[in-house]
């Protein structure tokens, strides 16, 4: 997580000047990722609900990992 937020940020300020607008989703990869992001929550969720703790954060560093491929 940490490797991911200082790439985030570094490229943010590098490339952005440390800001980013909505430009919407402009490529396929772009909405992958968006539906791989929202899809996280439910599955966190429902880990949750059932008391697989361990499970859930698997799913939250999968996002992570996909994340960092998408950067």
């Amino acid at each position: 997580l940490g490797n991911l937020v200082n790439r985030t940020v570094s490229m943010t300020n590098k490339y952005f000047g440390g800001v980013v607008t909505d430009k919407g989703v402009v490529e396929e990869v772009d909405a992958d990722l968006k539906a791989v992001t929202e899809a996280a929550e439910g599955k966190v969720d429902a880990k949750m609900d059932k008391l697989r703790v361990a499970d859930a954060i698997t799913e939250i560093f999968n996002l992570f990992k996909r994340c960092n491929k998408y950067i």
